[in-house]
């Protein structure tokens, strides 16, 4: 893939990665790997999908080693606050996500992997809600974010005429 890589970093376009429940997905995409693209194409824009959970350590110190890093939590705030999709109780990575998502909620993005979401659109607002942030955190997840992330890469973005383009 270093070939697509290149020529996407070149082209400043976007690669989003479905990264963490790695138990579940048999360790297939582990943090140092990612960590790994991300130093080598600086121009490329990378989104960890699902941030690497149950690792927001791991999350955390690569966006703020990387400016060309992003994550986004559309599944992760259900695997914490929705009992249907909680796969175990991670109370230690919990406090993780909580105690970092405001300083670093500049470059995370949420409800932008639905309907990979758990549960429908509406369910996954609701979860979210069910986390307690702020509403200055919660703005930037839900839309901030991401037309920032947009804008990284195409400058002229106007998310008021999108719906026209």
């Amino acid at each position: 893939m270093m070939p697509a890589y290149e020529r996407l970093a070149r082209w400043r376009r976007p690669v989003v990665f479905h990264t963490g429940y790695e138990e579940f997905y048999g360790l297939s995409l582990p943090p140092e790997t990612m960590e790994e693209i991300a130093r080598l194409f600086p121009t490329l824009p990378v989104v960890f999908a699902h941030s690497l959970f149950p690792r927001f350590d791991d999350a955390w110190r690569i966006v703020e080693r990387y400016d060309n890093v992003w994550l986004e939590m559309t599944n992760v705030f259900s695997s914490f606050w929705d009992r249907r999709y909680v796969l175990k109780e991670y109370d230690t990575e919990k406090r993780l996500l909580l105690e970092g998502i405001g300083p670093h909620s500049e470059r995370i993005m949420f409800g932008t992997d639905h309907p990979a979401g758990s549960g429908t659109l509406e369910e996954i607002y609701q979860t979210l809600d069910r986390a307690g942030l702020g509403e200055s955190v919660r703005e930037r997840l839900v839309g901030g974010t991401a037309e920032r992330f947009v804008r990284s890469f195409w400058p002229d973005f106007d998310s008021r005429n999108a719906k026209k383009a």
